[in-house]
């Protein structure tokens, strides 16, 4: 484990000079919490729509439309408001597994890059853009 730690630093220490290597270290991290996917995001408070940095084991397709369409829907991180930086956040302390069910963002996308259960932390925060580390898991992947 101390390995694999001391590669997630190296790799985040890279990533922060040159964004293109942010790849590394989100499936370095996923795969050390044996997380099915994982993502990068960035919810901007000027424009509407959602900005996707990278992501580990997701679907091309699904990112394309979450990134065109569903990130406006997106209850997760609409949700994370004035989250502190660097906390860690249940998703179920965002939404609640009903209203996540009966959306039009969990139906239509989250299900396809298996996101039904999230954990995330707040990377940034201030009053222009919110950036924001997350895993997902499947439903009935809960462990």
């Amino acid at each position: 484990m101390e390995t694999q730690l001391l590669e997630i630093t190296r790799s985040i220490y890279a990533a922060s000079t040159d964004i293109s290597k942010w790849d590394i270290a989100v499936s370095r991290i996923a795969r050390l919490l044996n997380a099915p996917s994982s993502g990068i995001g960035i919810l901007s408070n000027t424009k509407p729509e959602n900005s996707f940095l990278t992501g580990y084991n997701l679907d091309p397709e699904a990112v394309a439309d979450y990134i065109q369409y569903y990130s406006q829907y997106d209850l997760w991180v609409h949700s994370l408001g004035d989250s502190p930086v660097g906390k860690t956040i249940d998703g179920w302390e965002l939404v609640t597994p009903g209203q996540l069910r009966g959306s039009e963002f969990y139906n239509d996308c989250a299900k396809r890059i298996g996101g039904f259960k999230l954990c995330t932390t707040v990377l940034k925060q201030n009053q222009a853009i919110c950036s924001y580390f997350s895993i997902y898991r499947p439903e009935g992947q809960m462990d």
